[in-house]
């Protein structure tokens, strides 16, 4: 925009320049607020529709706590709200309101179905009941069936897109060991399920697949620091860094890699580090105090003191010969730089 200012001044003249400028930045503000505005609607979109989602989470939940005298319905329904609550517990860490409203979306469908299903179930469950026919209680997977509507002719086209449509997404999920397992046991025994069953599976794999769009997203950031990391490593010069740096390569590789792996890594990193910097810090104090020692050495010579043993910074007393008889000076050092001087007389090599 500021570029866009000044060669319209300079090829339009001042005066015109300036309305033209004014014209633009009236455009821009309008582009704005209808950005913002844009981006509150849709905040309020997804809080709507997260409420309608906690509603739909809180009505299951009432249900399927209602039992009845057939295990067969009760085992249904406790299967039917943890899948529910599965469901209703999933996050997607995204500040794109577009994205989350469409997360929020798959969401909602995949609770309305759930939500149909135990209240037919339930529905099932007070007649069976009401006439108390324990002996003949469909089993658990008659009960699966009865729940299946049938498939009519006008659906099949329907019915197909929707099976290529979950095929294809389940190919993007299956090589992921997070979704993996998870998609494998919703996809068996697909092909005999119903148009409705089927639209629920895809919500569910659309749900998957938000999460691993984002995910991919923030791992790319991710791979970034963990190079940081790797590059850190190869600075260590004391301390055996090979196999953290094996571990940082694998999970580089790796299609996904969450926050908490990456921050695992980075404590491992700063306590080498901190060891690493220890290690470095002992050896200049060796180092500073070999030469202390040597100059306080060639000092007492030059002084015509001869230390009756070598100066060291562990608190050990330190005698020097005087020219006086029976008399010593005695030095004491730490590794604080303290030093503490006394002339001692000696009794018997004793002071």
């Amino acid at each position: 925009l500021s570029l866009t200012m000044t060669e319209t001044l300079h090829s339009q003249g001042l005066a015109r320049g300036a309305g033209i400028i004014s014209l633009e930045v009236d455009r821009v503000t309008s582009l704005y607020g209808e950005a913002v505005e844009r981006r509150k609607s849709l905040h309020q979109k997804v809080e709507q529709l997260y409420a309608n989602n906690e509603e739909l989470f809180r009505n299951i939940e009432e249900l399927a706590n209602v039992t009845t005298q057939s295990p067969e319905i009760n085992n249904i329904k406790g299967k039917i709200l943890e899948q529910a609550r599965e469901t209703f517990s999933r996050k997607l860490s995204t500040l794109d309101f577009g994205d989350l409203l469409e997360f929020e979306k798959n969401k909602h469908d995949l609770l309305f179905s759930l939500y149909q299903e135990i209240e037919e179930v339930s529905e099932r469950g007070a007649v069976l009941d009401q006439i108390q026919i324990r002996s003949e209680l469909l089993t658990l997977e008659e009960l699966m069936k009865a729940r299946k509507k049938p498939v009519h002719d006008e659906g099949e086209v329907e019915r197909k897109t929707l099976l290529d449509e979950i095929s294809k997404m389940a190919e993007n999920l299956l090589p992921l060991p997070e979704y993996g397992p998870k998609v494998e046991q919703l996809m068996r025994d697909i092909t005999g399920e119903s148009v409705e069953r089927l639209a629920m599976m895809k919500s569910q794999l659309g749900m998957y697949l938000a999460e691993v769009t984002q995910k991919t997203k923030e791992t790319f950031v991710i791979k970034e620091e963990l190079l940081q990391l790797r590059h850190r490593l190869s600075r260590c010069v004391f301390c055996e860094v090979g196999e953290l740096e094996k571990r940082i390569d694998e999970l580089v590789a790796e299609p996904i890699v969450t926050k908490e792996e990456l921050n695992a890594l980075a404590q491992e990193v700063e306590v080498v580090e901190e060891r690493e910097e220890e290690i470095a810090r002992s050896i200049r104090e060796t180092q500073n105090m070999r030469m202390v020692v040597g100059v306080m050495e060639e000092t007492l010579k030059e002084l015509g003191y001869q230390p009756l043993s070598g100066i060291n910074f562990e608190g050990e007393p330190i005698y020097v010969d005087t020219p006086w008889m029976g008399y010593k000076v005695k030095l004491v050092f730490n590794r604080r730089g303290e030093v503490l001087v006394k002339l001692v007389r000696i009794f018997r090599s004793e002071e």
